[in-house]
């Protein structure tokens, strides 16, 4: 059993297929030309890509999640500095002159900002 709350994986993984199922109908439509096209190819395509990423991620911690509350708290710990390293990146990638690389950032952003919240809400729900 897990010492996770009982609504962090299924809040996780809604994000993400949220995340992933918005990603794949936008690239699929976006068909556009110039600065906003590159912007949005680039911010749909990184959605993706993290969506993938967390469920692998919960999907490769299934079979032996953190048993105790110090695990819990020690992975979230790390994960909220993650989460500002996502942040600061995000940022960075945002005010490059590329626009593909800028819409990266923006996705970064999001992404990042989302965990930042989840992880401080987990971390406080286990206070």
């Amino acid at each position: 059993m897990s010492a996770f709350p009982a609504w962090f994986l299924p809040v996780l993984l809604s994000w993400s297929a949220l995340s992933a199922g918005l990603a794949i109908w936008r690239l699929w439509l976006g068909k556009g030309e110039g600065d906003r096209a590159e912007f949005w190819s680039g911010f749909w395509l990184m959605n993706g890509l993290w969506a993938c990423l967390n469920i692998l991620i919960v999907a490769a911690g299934l079979p032996s999640p953190p048993r105790t509350l110090e695990e819990v708290q020690s992975i979230l710990s790390l994960n909220l500095w993650l989460d500002l390293g996502y942040l600061v990146v995000g940022l960075l990638l945002l005010t490059r002159k590329t626009r593909r690389v800028a819409g990266l950032g923006l996705a970064i952003l999001i992404q990042g900002g989302f965990l930042l919240v989840f992880d401080l809400i987990g971390k406080a729900s286990l206070a």
